[in-house]
C-alpha cells in the first residue's frame, strides 16, 4: 500500500511539474482586433478645458483633506 502511494505521489508531482513547462519557441496566439473604426473618445474631447476651482480639494468632500489643507 505504501509503495503504491509513493508511486502515485511521484507521478502526480511529475505531471504537475510538466504542466508548468512551456516550449522554447512559445508565442502568444495572434488575436485580431475586434472592432475596426474610430473610438468613441476620438470624437469627444478627452479633457475638460474649463478652469479648475481654487478650492479643488473640496470636490472630494473629505473632511480629513479639508483639515490638512487648512493646517498647511
Amino acid at each position: 500500500m505504501m509503495r503504491a502511494t509513493t508511486k502515485a505521489t511521484a507521478l502526480l508531482a511529475a505531471l504537475s511539474l510538466a504542466a508548468c513547462a512551456v516550449g522554447p519557441n512559445f508565442r502568444l496566439p495572434f488575436a485580431p482586433p475586434r472592432a475596426q473604426g474610430k473610438f468613441d473618445a476620438a470624437v469627444r474631447p478627452v479633457f475638460d478645458q474649463s478652469d479648475t476651482p481654487s478650492t479643488w480639494w473640496r470636490l472630494y468632500d473629505d473632511p480629513n483633506l479639508d483639515r490638512l489643507i487648512a493646517r498647511a
